[in-house]
Formats: structure tokens, sequence, C-alpha cells
């Protein structure tokens, strides 16, 4: 759930960027689900090549909203929001790096990109999920193909576990809320 929409720049809701945050990335390779001015989608997926179909507004603040940002390996992308193909994205064939750290609400790279938002659940899978319209999960599943998944159900401390009890995210810079979306366990 995003606090508010950025007013003139974009902001990241979650990302792999940049080279100057991570070293191991070719250079101009950018992967992030992005937020622009009133709702407008600002996501990339991939490098220099990649090429995205136009831009929607179909982010909201004060409104919980499922998102899958997915990369089937054979050169194309999308993005999903609230069940519902968003945007498209061609050319995209350069993988991120794993050594990479996924920033969540922004990242500094000698600027603050920092968007407000809460994030209920995500989950990281090894194939793209969705190829047709569809309705939202209440709850991302931990299953075969997720390489991860996190509830961010813990409610206190400075680390979120996984659902494998392996992977953990540093949320020491996060505040914990007492209540999540309908849509959480």
């Amino acid at each position: 759930r995003l606090a508010a929409l950025p007013k003139a720049k974009w902001g990241p809701i979650a990302s792999v960027h940049a080279k100057v945050l991570c070293p191991s990335m070719p250079n101009g390779q950018q992967w992030y689900v992005g937020v622009g001015p009133n709702g407008d989608d600002a996501s990339r997926l991939g490098g220099a090549k990649q090429l995205a179909s136009p831009t929607k507004r179909v982010w909201r603040a004060g409104v919980w909203q499922h998102f899958a940002l997915q990369y089937d390996g054979g050169g194309q992308g999308s993005l999903w929001v609230d069940g519902a193909l968003a945007r498209t994205f061609t050319g995209v064939n350069e993988k991120w790096s794993a050594s990479c750290s996924l920033n969540l609400g922004g990242y500094f790279d000698g600027a603050s990109h920092a968007l407000g938002a809460e994030l209920a659940s995500l989950r990281l899978s090894k194939r793209a999920r969705y190829g047709q319209s569809f309705s939202p999960a209440t709850s991302l599943q931990d299953d075969t193909d997720a390489i991860w998944a996190f509830d961010f159900d813990e409610g206190a401390g400075a680390l979120a576990k996984g659902a494998d009890g392996i992977f953990k995210i540093d949320v020491s810079k996060a505040t914990w809320l007492k209540k999540g979306p309908a849509c959480a366990k």
C-alpha cells in the first residue's frame, strides 16, 4: 500500500538497481517496480535494449495492491497489477545478479529515491507465473516454484524471516504495523 503518489519524480517499490549499488551488474541494467507521478507506472525490466509498452496509470495511494514483475527467461517480461496486465517489456536479454541486494521502498545512490509504502508479502519465483488475467490470491504461497516467500508477520525485530526459515530481510529501518491488508494471513 502506497502512502502517497510521487508528485514530480518516480519512486521504487522494489528494485535491483544500478551499477552504483551492485558492481556485478552490467552497466545500464535496472530491474524495478516503480511509481511515477499521479500513479503512472515507471517500472523497468532489463538494460539498454529493453522496450516497454506505453505507461498506464495503475498505482493508487492508500489501497492495498498486488503486483508481479516477471521475466520469462526468453527476452519477454511483464508487469501485472491487481491481476491485470499493466505493461509488457521486450528485448530483456540480461539477467540480474543474485549477489545484488533487493531494495524495498527506495535506494540511495548519492541521492535518495524513497517511496513510503507498506508491504504485506513478497515472493521471488523460479518462473513467470502469469499469462492471463487472474484474481490475486489472498496469500502468497511458498510453493515449489518459490525461491523464497515472506509474509512480514513477525510484528517486531530487525529481520523478516522467509517461509523456509533460511532467507532473511533486514527491516531495521522499517516500522512494523499491527494490522495489514485483508489479504494477509
